[in-house]
């Protein structure tokens, strides 16, 4: 049965509470007995419905000079409670709440710097299959919008694009968004022939869309969209897209928008970065169609960095068959210091021009040598279960922080490596026996922070780099953020 929510105010004011960390050491404490503790040692007060919180018993807490986010997320886990913290004060309510909203509202208006109001202006969500177009006064509006960071990208032929970056949290949003001019439109553009195009459109695509199985389901529909620059002293290849590059993935079930902001390929290093806002549009299916999008879709989901990081945020990752270790780097033991090592092939330098012991001597020297290029430091993989408490941070009821250092090792064995994922044995990653058939991809943050979703956005996409399986699975393997398997 549920009950209506009666807020309980505690406006008990402690002017000495200032510390905010927490220690408790309670055999079996009751959440109000808790709360009231809390709130001595921080200040913090608390808002909850009675009813709720009588559905939990007393409780065992040891905690020592934690956070009030700590104490809380030990006190309530695997209760059916949450909390939301704002300004000192500490909300609980139930999970799943009756009454509450489903999701937000994004809506606004889209003008020009004219104050015109651009009718038809094409209004898409990055990595969802969510969209609007602008109605005859220039509104929009996209209901329903789960809490979480949304980039918004705004379209209209004769304008330039326009991003807008949103966080639902508790509110409806609503945006005014000023297109501005595309001065290319106004005037004439020469275009110089690039008699490289077709090679390096080869190029771009097996680095776009990526190898992978999915990938031979693929096709760029409009190809012309891209043009390319190569830089020949650094080797680098840059494509840009003077408008969406439409991806039709037969494989999967979608039709891509992809809205590119950068392009490059370092031939030197084979290190490829792009970036870019992908819309997603179901292609129309038959009954064995969509069974086979459904089987596939599946595949691509398990052991993707969004199937991770939603199983992350309910700590349930280990059931759904992820392994995470640490990749530390260390001093490489087999490597002298850089004054001992030039010290001897100085030595053995002299000693091969007198021909002394000629051969033994330049054995030696092309040891040194060899071990000058070596790295200074090696990678090591710790093998010991990383604790929750000390890989995830929780920031709100729907954001959450991973948090470690130099690299993340993660195996998954739902699932094994593919055929065509071994024959590209430049993002294969070593690995102990035991995990050589297994998919392994490598975490390394890019960012002073790295947050989270319930449904495996990160926040900053920009801010992990991946190795392994997830640096080879590109465009061909995407699945939008709204995705869901089917029962």
């Amino acid at each position: 049965m549920r009950y209506p929510i009666v807020f309980v105010f505690c406006l008990v004011v402690t002017l000495n509470a200032v510390a905010q960390r927490i220690t408790i050491n309670e055999k079996a404490i009751s959440l109000p007995a808790l709360f009231k503790e809390i709130r001595k040692q921080s200040g913090h007060d608390f808002l909850y419905n009675q009813s709720a919180i009588a559905q939990v018993g007393p409780i065992a807490l040891q905690k020592k000079d934690a956070t009030v986010q700590e104490v809380l997320d030990a006190a309530l886990f695997n209760q059916p409670l949450q909390y939301l913290i704002e300004d000192k004060v500490v909300m609980i309510t139930e999970k799943n709440t009756t009454g509450a909203k489903s999701g937000f509202a994004i809506s606004g208006l889209v003008r020009n710097k004219q104050g015109e109001t651009l009718p038809g202006a094409a209004v898409l969500v990055s990595n969802y299959q969510i969209g609007a177009v602008a109605d005859n006064e220039g509104c929009f509006k996209l209901p329903l919008v789960r809490p979480g960071n949304y980039t918004l990208v705004i379209k209209m032929i004769g304008y330039q694009p326009n991003e807008q970056t949103v966080t639902i949290s508790n509110r409806d949003i609503k945006l005014e968004i000023v297109l501005d001019e595309d001065v290319n439109v106004l005037r004439e553009i020469v275009v110089k022939p690039d008699r490289y195009w077709l090679a390096r459109m080869r190029v771009f695509q097996e680095n776009f869309i990526g190898t992978s199985p999915n990938a031979a389901g693929c096709k760029i529909l409009n190809p012309s969209v891209v043009s390319f620059e190569y830089d020949d002293e650094q080797r680098i290849l840059k494509a840009r897209a003077d408008d969406f590059i439409v991806v039709e993935n037969k494989a999967l079930g979608y039709r891509i928008r992809y809205f590119l902001k950068y392009f490059e390929r370092d031939d030197e290093t084979q290190v490829v970065r792009f970036f870019g806002y992908p819309f997603f549009e179901e292609l129309e299916e038959s009954r064995a169609k969509r069974k086979k999008y459904h089987k596939k879709r599946e595949t691509a989901y398990n052991g993707s960095p969004q199937h991770f990081f939603s199983a992350l945020f309910s700590n349930t990752y280990a059931d759904h068959g992820f392994v995470v270790n640490r990749m530390i780097k260390s001093k490489n033991p087999e490597k002298l210091s850089d004054s001992l090592i030039n010290r001897k092939i100085e030595m053995f330098a002299k000693e091969v021009k007198s021909r002394k012991e000629r051969r033994r001597r330049m054995d030696s020297l092309a040891l040194y040598l060899k071990m000058k290029s070596a790295p200074d430091t090696v990678e090591i993989l710790i093998r010991e279960d990383i604790p929750t408490h000390e890989l995830v941070k929780r920031k709100s009821a729907v954001l959450r922080e991973i948090d470690f250092k130099d690299a993340l090792y993660v195996t998954y064995k739902g699932e094994r490596e593919t055929k065509s994922y071994a024959k590209y044995s430049g993002y294969k990653i070593k690995r102990p026996d035991d995990l050589a058939p297994y998919q392994v991809s490598l975490v390394y943050r890019t960012a002073p922070e790295v947050d989270f979703f319930e449904n495996g956005a990160i926040y900053d996409p920009g801010s992990l780099l991946y190795e392994g399986m997830w640096g080879y699975e590109r465009v061909a393997d995407m699945l939008p953020l709204d995705y869901q398997a089917e029962p």
